[in-house]
């Protein structure tokens, strides 16, 4: 379904992404993630704030050696998880974090219980294995739930709620704790001098000033796998419930499509192959040797939801046009509650090759699984 109009996308897809960010944590200490290979990272981006979350996906639940921590019938202990970094401040529950103890290799993360209650132990990470001796301890209270199915290891991801608060969403076997996080102020801008000028030459990497431009308008979300691919979604922002897009999600009959007229389509860019159930999304769409980058659409079809796929990335909401789609695959849709969250996006991790798109609008949440299969 390629046509010589697919060309004017090459411009905009850059040269790759930046350095990745696998890095190895310890299971019992916190290591030099910054010169280390091996971990899961999930990140998000809201209004150029940037928050990211590291795990390794050496944490089994059915070891021996968690079954007090997880046992349903309560125990006590603590475990070393993942580690925290941020480009601004972050507050998480009423503690709030300052942008230097987050910046890299940011502050280490420990699940800790003590009976049914379950809390966050945050320390900037400084080497020390135990929390009890690390600098700036603090401790942030979790909402803990039991899940129907279970993940064999432990998982971390950044979740978007609103324009500037998000949710830790933590789950390791069958169970699941979250914390809400608000970010700081963005950074200021750095201004340049009256009638200075541009000094970039034809040869510079632009690619990182076309990602600022598009991060004026959208926000994002990132899963960097096991294996350094890196996955992400564009949105746009303030798509609110009280917006003029927003009702056509109770009145869509089979076969529509939700138009965005206040925004650009949701853009998805993977430097992996995702496999959808038996539908696979491949690399290289638009132009040999590019990660894959796509076009996604909410379609209500037969009483349910899908998700289209087209290889138009970068068309405004209301531009969908048939003769460019590449994939259609079955959503799962919930009736979450009756929150007020403007348009969102996460890829959640659920393993070291696989993770869930999920994409909520209000009390609408649809979600489908992948694999990785590069």
């Amino acid at each position: 379904m390629r046509s010589c109009r697919h060309w004017r996308f090459i411009l905009v897809l850059g040269v790759g992404f930046l350095t990745q960010f696998g890095e190895a944590l310890s299971v019992q200490a916190p290591v030099d993630v910054a010169s280390s290979t091996g971990a899961v990272q999930s990140e998000l981006t809201l209004t150029a704030r940037t928050a990211r979350v590291k795990f390794a996906p050496t944490l089994r639940a059915d070891d021996p050696k968690h079954q007090r921590l997880l046992s349903p019938s309560g125990g006590d202990g603590r475990v070393h998880v993942a580690q925290l970094e941020s480009t601004v401040t972050l507050t998480l529950s009423d503690v709030e974090l300052t942008v230097d103890s987050l910046s890299s290799p940011g502050h280490d993360l420990w699940l800790e219980r003590t009976g049914e209650n379950w809390q966050l132990q945050l320390g900037v990470n400084n080497g020390i294995s135990e929390p009890g001796t690390a600098t700036d301890l603090s401790t942030v209270p979790l909402t803990h739930s039991v899940r129907t199915t279970a993940s064999p290891t432990f998982t971390a991801a950044l979740i978007p709620t609103d324009a500037d608060t998000g949710r830790l969403l933590l789950q390791w076997g069958v169970d699941q704790w979250t914390v809400d996080f608000r970010f700081g102020d963005p950074p200021e801008r750095e201004r340049r001098a009256p009638g200075t000028g541009d000094s970039r030459t034809r040869e510079d990497d632009t690619s990182s000033i076309s990602r600022g431009k598009r991060l004026n308008e959208r926000n994002e979300t990132q899963l960097v796998l096991l294996d350094g691919s890196r996955l992400s979604v564009l949105f746009f922002k303030e798509l609110d419930i009280g917006g003029p897009d927003f009702p056509q999600i109770a009145t869509a009959s089979d076969g529509m499509l939700i138009q965005l007229t206040a925004g650009a389509v949701t853009r998805l860019k993977t430097e992996t192959p995702l496999q959808f159930g038996e539908t696979m999304v491949d690399t290289d769409n638009l132009a040999p040797g590019f990660a894959g980058a796509y076009g996604l659409w909410l379609k209500r079809a037969e009483g349910g939801w899908r998700l289209v796929f087209t290889h138009e990335p970068d068309v405004w909401g209301t531009q969908h046009d048939p003769a460019f789609d590449a994939a259609e695959i079955e959503l799962a849709y919930s009736h979450v509650d009756s929150s007020a969250r403007p348009f969102g996006v996460s890829i959640q991790p659920t393993g070291t090759d696989r993770g869930r798109l999920v994409l909520h609008w209000g009390p609408h949440e649809w979600s489908a699984d992948f694999i990785a299969a590069g």
